[in-house]
């Protein structure tokens, strides 16, 4: 008795011709639905997993659909002639729909300021790996790949594929960020002169980060200002600052300024002291220059100085301190 099983998902016509002989097929696939088909000769009967199969009696040929579940499913086809003789065979089909476990191993960072980082993973069961389309080396299911960044954002995707195509993959994001911060210095301007030996650096990082004055850290406030009061000395001195952002980028300001002594005018009038004045007059001329197109608020009260940029304004004293407020629009002298 001869039995002839077909036995493929691609339609490809396996036979076999056995005779008190027990043969194991094993297939993979990802297919739900196998079906099983063939040839039987000199036959009367043919079970399927013990349930009789129909066949036709000419040819012999038999077909049979069957849905598949996860993991092993086996077939044993029994045929049995007139005379009692039996012949098997089986079929063993593998359902894996199952993708395999991709894992990146280790922190990728959101932003940084390299342009090149690596990326380590294990890819479970899987038989290749790609990285933006390109085959990792794999070895004993771990990967590591080298990519290059550019600026901007870049879209990193890892694949990982089975003998049988079941796929599963991540995609990173990685911001490349080159870029310095940005650093503001209200107080002092370059060269800016000075009575005082105690002066008040102030400025601002707009992105934030790790300030540093002259190599000591300023803590920023809820709007990333800074404020920082510096020793200086009579003369010239320096003040550096320096910002770093939080991928590593480093800016750095160099500022100069003047320390003088204060200036000491006396007349029969008045005797000037730095920003203050001490006089027995009980009127006051209050005299300065400025650029002519400027505007001169003195006290709410608008002095428009001369051609030559010179104004004047002469001011009442009471007895004691007195103070004015004096303020200047336009452009500077």
């Amino acid at each position: 008795m001869n039995l002839f099983i077909k036995r493929t998902r691609r339609e490809i016509l396996l036979l076999f011709f056995i005779i008190f002989a027990f043969a194991l097929d094993i297939r993979k696939t990802t297919e739900p639905k196998a079906v099983i088909e063939g040839r039987v000769m000199d036959a009367v009967e043919l079970h399927i997993n013990g349930q009789p199969i129909e066949f036709d009696l000419n040819s012999g040929y038999f077909s049979k659909d069957y849905i598949l579940k996860e993991g092993k499913n086996l077939f044993v086809i029994r045929a049995v002639d007139a005379l009692g003789n039996t012949s098997f065979d089986t079929i063993v089909y593998i359902l894996d729909t199952t993708p395999p476990t991709l894992q990146i191993l280790g922190d990728i960072p959101h932003r940084t300021k390299e342009t090149k980082i690596r990326i380590e993973g294990f890819a479970d069961d899987a038989e290749t790996v790609w990285v933006n389309d390109i085959r990792a080396k794999l070895e004993k299911g771990y990967f590591t790949f080298d990519i290059d960044l550019y600026p901007d954002t870049n879209s990193i995707e890892i694949e990982a594929q089975d003998e049988l195509g079941n796929e599963t993959s991540i995609v990173l994001e990685v911001f490349l960020d080159r870029t310095p911060p940005h650093i503001k210095i209200y107080k002092p301007r370059e060269m800016a002169v000075y009575t005082s030996e105690k002066v008040k650096v102030i400025g601002e990082v707009p992105d934030g980060g790790k300030v540093f004055v002259d190599g000591q850290q300023i803590f920023l406030d809820p709007n990333n200002r800074f404020i920082y009061e510096k020793q200086a000395t009579l003369g010239i001195n320096k003040v550096t600052i320096k910002a770093i952002d939080d991928v590593g980028n480093l800016a750095e300001k160099v500022v100069h300024f003047l320390v003088e002594k204060p200036d000491v005018l006396s007349s029969d009038s008045f005797v000037l002291i730095g920003d203050k004045i001490f006089t027995k007059e009980s009127i006051y001329e209050l005299q300065g220059r400025v650029n002519p197109d400027n505007i001169i608020v003195i006290d709410s009260e608008i002095v428009k100085p001369d051609t030559t940029g010179v104004f004047k304004k002469s001011l009442k004293l009471e007895e004691g301190e007195n103070s004015f407020r004096v303020e200047v629009y336009g452009e500077t002298y």
